[in-house]
């Protein structure tokens, strides 16, 4: 458990004398924050670690800690070998393939000039922005560990004190005072001070490591405190959907009078080059490997993801760099900030590197393969340093998780090289050589054969050893990363064992990676039953309707349970967010997915009852009709037509005045 490991990193800190040996565990899915305090020198070598061969899956000691099984992959998601013969012709494949049906969004990474990663380079300016502004704040900072973020709040104190006059206080959400009382009570312990002047700033740390009852008894406490006399900074190194979801309720409570103007920030941020070089220039680093170690920051966050990197790196990059032969050290390195890959790709990536660098050593490994391929083509975006890494770019582009992991890695070295213009490169000599890997979340394991005789159309993947009958085991499975055979788990447990947990089904939706794979595997029945609020509180409900409605496929099968137009339903009645004809055709998936909705709530929705303002859902709804009707994208016959103003929507059908005339002329150009 991550907070009894963070806990006794806290004590051995404390007592420097005293000892906490562990044995017979795997800290592999631990968060790298906790692993990164833990001293592995007597440990035994990772088993994953020594996997080589496809039957190595299949031993003992691999099958017991990892088991693993084959998947099918679809097959129009593999590329053609003359596809392979053209760069450009082979973006144009995946361009078609990876991006979802509908999506002319600017954001799409699949575009002549494709979107940057959405994580900004610094968070400084925005952080200050908000801090020193006239507006009172609530800013939830969040970024894999290591990129400055508790450190640069402890350099803004005397600042903000100086400055500004607040009286600063801070909590550590990991802190073990919660076993026993009540967050609420904490904080009002925290901020309480006998002066009555200045403005208090709560700095709440380790944010992520609160528990979700904690979590919304803290932005209860937080709707209630926030305003002239308060200001809040979160801290955190990762969040899911719900986070967003409590940040936005915040949002509208601070727009309204009763609340005063409170300004809400969302800053995610990661480590990169620029904020590198200034630490290192500030710590001393020695100048001569400063872009050296920058280099390996920029490819190993670009190829691994952002938790792969961090700025306590920059000395032990630094030593290693100054040894006659750094690569057994680089190698342990890069295992141990990333434990879930194979030791051949940690090889192949430190060949990469000190190629890259200048650096040659007697007997170094062949870089030539996929890894090489992948370190090459990150070494493009080393100067701007703003593209998607390939964990990024798996959570913007879902579909791409439903191809093998080896076309995954191609096409997002053919995002980096449409982005920078770089189309010399021969990926299909790479491609001809890639190696054979096993399926998990965030970069695939390289297995040291290859994959050249192979089925292209299934591959092992590693799935999960735990209890599949236990939701929060589910829940955090998913959190560390692990690989769940979901098909697995329906037919054993959800095919006859209905969900019934709607919060914990939330939870695990919003942290996992690709919630499409998840919701293909709940019976449509349970989906629908969990929306409903007579099983569900109604804010869980609405969360759970805008998961499906952006991630669960179409399904026309059945006649009342469809989980898509009962999800819809339920963002209509209970969202309190405010909302337009325009965003309800938008979360339904465009005119043919609206007109479905309507026409099955026509006939099928038996809950009418709006927890939202009922007369403005009644507006919007109206105006949805008008909108499919005047549409032309998908033309409404007659019948259709007279169908949908008849009956539970008929009281709605009405001549509309001549302002509103316009203004369905003008949705209706929009859509």
């Amino acid at each position: 458990d991550d907070i009894l490991l963070k806990w006794l990193a806290e004590y051995t800190r404390l007592h420097p004398w005293r000892f906490i040996f562990l044995e017979g565990i795997d800290t592999s899915f631990n968060f790298p924050e906790n692993r990164d305090r833990c001293n592995y020198r007597f440990a035994p070598q990772n088993p994953l670690h020594t996997i080589k061969r496809r039957e190595d899956l299949h031993s003992a000691l691999i099958a017991e800690l990892r088991p693993s099984h084959m998947i099918t992959y679809p097959e129009n998601l593999q590329p053609t070998p003359e596809d392979m013969q053209d760069p450009k012709r082979l973006f144009d494949f995946f361009a078609l393939r990876f991006t979802p049906e509908g999506s002319g969004s600017r954001q799409s990474l699949f575009l002549p000039k494709p979107a940057p990663s959405s994580f900004c380079s610094d968070f400084r300016p925005d952080l200050e922005q908000h801090l020193f502004g006239a507006d009172p704040c609530l800013v939830l900072l969040v970024s894999a560990p290591g990129a400055g973020k508790t450190h640069h709040m402890g350099a803004l104190r005397g600042r903000l004190e100086g400055e500004r006059r607040f009286d600063i206080h801070e909590f550590d959400g990991s802190s073990d005072i919660l076993v026993t009382t009540a967050l609420a009570e904490i904080l009002q312990r925290t901020i309480h001070t006998k002066s009555n002047s200045g403005q208090k700033l709560l700095i709440l740390d380790e944010y992520h490591m609160l528990s979700n009852e904690h979590k919304d008894e803290f932005f209860e406490w937080a709707r209630a405190k926030l305003g002239p006399t308060l200001r809040v900074v979160l801290i955190a190194n990762r969040i899911d959907s719900k986070d967003h979801e409590r940040l936005e309720q915040v949002r509208s409570a601070g727009a309204s009078d009763t609340c005063g103007h409170i300004q809400v920030a969302l800053i995610q941020t990661r480590l990169s080059r620029q904020r590198t070089s200034a630490v290192m220039e500030t710590r001393g680093n020695a100048e001569r490997w400063r872009e050296a170690i920058c280099d390996w920051l920029v490819g190993s966050r670009l190829i691994f993801g952002e938790e792969s990197v961090s700025l306590r790196l920059c000395d032990t990059l630094q030593h290693a760099l100054e040894r006659p032969d750094p690569r057994i050290t680089l190698v342990e390195l890069l295992l141990h900030r990333v434990p879930t890959i194979s030791r051949a790709t940690a090889i192949e990536f430190v060949s990469a590197y000190l190629h890259h660098i200048g650096v040659r050593c007697q007997g170094m490994a062949d870089a030539s393969g996929l890894v090489g391929l992948c370190f090459r083509v990150a070494m493009l975006d080393r100067g701007q340093d703003e593209l998607c890494s390939f964990v990024e770019f798996l959570e913007r582009t879902p579909l791409a998780q439903e191809a093998q992991p080896a076309v995954r890695l191609l096409a997002w070295s053919v995002y980096i090289l449409n982005a920078r213009g770089a189309w010399d490169m021969n990926l299909a000599a790479v491609w001809g050589k890639r190696h054979m890997f096993v399926d998990q979340v965030n970069f695939p394991f390289e297995l040291g054969e290859e994959s050249i005789g192979s089925s292209c159309c299934s591959g092992p993947t590693f799935s999960w050893a735990g209890d599949p009958t236990s939701l929060r085991d589910l829940v955090d499975a998913v959190k560390r990363g692990h690989s769940v055979d979901w098909v697995e788990v329906h037919r054993k447990v959800w095919i006859s064992d209905h969900i019934k947990d709607s919060e914990l089904f939330a939870q695990l939706l919003s942290s996992s990676r690709n919630p499409s794979m998840i919701l293909q595997q709940v019976l449509p029945a349970n989906l629908c039953s969990l929306l409903r609020l007579s099983n569900t509180p109604a804010p869980t409900a609405v969360q759970l309707a805008r998961i499906i409605l952006h991630h669960a496929p179409q399904i026309a099968d059945e006649t009342v349970d469809r989980p898509r137009c009962v999800a819809w339903w339920t963002v209509l009645l209970h969202d309190q967010n405010r909302l337009e004809a325009l965003d309800l055709l938008r979360l339904a998936g465009g005119p043919a997915a609206l007109f479905e909705s309507l026409m099955w709530a026509r006939d099928w929705a038996t809950d009418r009852r709006a927890t939202a303002s009922p007369r403005e859902r009644a507006r919007v709804l109206q105006q949805a009709l008008v909108l499919i009707c005047m549409q032309d994208q998908l033309p409404v016959s007659l019948p259709n037509l007279a169908f949908l103003w008849t009956g539970s929507f008929g009281r709605l059908l009405r001549a509309g005045t001549v302002a509103e005339e316009e203004e369905w002329l003008r949705l209706a150009a929009v859509s």
